[in-house]
């Protein structure tokens, strides 16, 4: 079953933990001194939330990434933050690469507690981030560059980076960020007990979207009824299960058209559609195009 609830617990002295990962999420690496790291489990592929502030930057790769309910294609590039027991998920197609940066703001050590105008300058920014927040364009490339140095700094020095990459943050012009999930997304409630099977869904339909999954599959592998689940399932994602699926599937399918010289007919089955007709009826729904229209589209702006 998928873990809902991360617990993360930085290593004694430090004010936060800088992670990465190389090739699969799930493979991730805490870096402690300067050009030092282990290894530790990755939840970046569960829909998950924890207690920390989170940055998330991936250098390389594309897939979906699920912030409260805002489902989305990403690709290389991507900077998300986010605050404190927001829901999140990245369903990586392929091999990627990437950062992540967590901190709890309310912890002594934490860079929100070292002066009343620090504070008052980020706290914008973590208001900002309630909800999720996309940032894009120039500032994006210049907290990643700045993240792709953080690993050889030594502890000082890198305390001082992630203050600059918070203020750089937030400075972003308008132009530069996004809100993701929408306004009326409510939080989990704490000890919440219809989470666990919520995210267990999520696993469930990431891992499955190309089987013929049912609702009656899901209900199967979870304790809790159809009518209990579907309220809980549109009030987490904002989707219903056979939206949220067919988004899924669609987002496969656009990956396969771009990158692969499958048939649209194949591409479909490989994507969990059975019948064609169906398939183009709702990749058009989705995209506004035709399956060929956008793969012609996609070659013509490579």
């Amino acid at each position: 079953m998928a873990v809902a609830v991360e617990t993360i617990k930085p290593r004694a002295g430090q004010s936060f933990r800088l992670l990465s990962w190389d090739r699969s999420i799930e493979r991730v690496r805490l870096h402690t001194e300067a050009g030092q790291s282990i290894p530790v489990d990755g939840s970046g592929s569960l829909w998950h939330r924890h207690s920390e502030m989170e940055i998330t930057c991936v250098t390389e790769g594309h897939g979906l990434r699920l912030i409260g309910n805002h489902l989305e294609k990403f690709t290389a590039g991507d900077l998300i933050i986010i605050d404190r027991h927001l829901p999140h998920y990245w369903r990586m197609d392929g091999a990627s690469h990437g950062y992540c940066i967590q901190f709890d703001p309310e912890a002594p050590l934490s860079v929100w507690q070292s002066g009343e105008e620090i504070a008052a300058t980020l706290q914008p920014l973590r208001r900002a981030a309630r909800l999720g927040l996309h940032i894009t364009g120039n500032t994006a490339a210049e907290i990643q560059s700045r993240l792709s140095k953080l690993a050889t700094l030594a502890a000082l020095p890198r305390f001082t980076a992630l203050l600059d990459i918070l203020t750089i943050a937030s400075q972003a012009p308008p132009h530069d960020t996004q809100t993701l999930a929408s306004k009326d997304f409510h939080l989990p409630e704490p000890g919440d007990p219809h989470e666990r099977a919520i995210a267990a869904a999520v696993a469930m339909i990431s891992g499955h979207f190309h089987e013929p999954l049912k609702l009656s599959d899901i209900l199967d592998a979870v304790p809790v009824s159809r009518p209990t689940f579907s309220r809980h399932f549109k009030r987490s994602t904002g989707r219903s299960f056979i939206t949220f699926l067919t988004e899924i599937r669609i987002a496969n399918a656009c990956r396969e058209l771009t990158t692969s010289q499958k048939s649209v007919t194949q591409i479909a089955e490989d994507s969990g559609f059975n019948d064609l007709s169906h398939f183009n009826r709702m990749f058009r729904r989705q995209m506004n195009c035709s399956p060929l229209a956008y793969r012609r589209g996609s070659h013509q702006f490579r």
